[in-house]
């Protein structure tokens, strides 16, 4: 059976001598692993960072604020725009009693858009500090 030129079935691509591989599986393999190493201490530190969060959140619900102020500070550190740590360190330096600290890290989050409850909470948490100030002053 005869076909016109522009029909004819292709030949496989031929594999690379002496591998078995085509070219193309090759060059995948060769790309992919670029990336890999291209992208393993991004994720090694996103790796670490998550490990730290954690142990800060454990200390901060166990009620070790010294604990959770240092592990927010160094995520701080990494990620100084998100609002979350900003507030998460903001509750842990108010709930170890640095107060001024925790004022100034509040400070932070003005122009940031928060929920009405995270508001509600920094206000009552600011409130609180403001009535702990006064009765000390007496």
């Amino acid at each position: 059976m005869q076909y016109p030129s522009s029909k004819r079935p292709t030949a496989p691509v031929p594999p690379r001598e002496g591998t078995g591989v085509p070219w193309w599986v090759i060059g995948l393999l060769v790309v992919g692993a670029a990336l890999v190493v291209v992208r393993l201490p991004a994720f090694a530190s996103s790796l670490a960072d998550s490990v730290q969060k954690r142990r800060a959140a454990i200390a901060f619900d166990q009620r070790d604020f010294p604990l959770a102020v240092d592990g927010y500070r160094r995520l701080h550190a990494c990620y100084p725009a998100d609002k979350h740590l900003i507030q998460r360190l903001g509750f842990s330096y108010y709930r170890a009693g640095d107060y001024p600290a925790a004022l100034r890290t509040f400070g932070l989050l003005n122009g940031k858009s928060l929920t009405r409850d995270q508001y509600d909470a920094i206000d009552a948490a600011i409130a609180e500090m403001k009535a702990n100030r006064r009765q000390r002053s007496r």
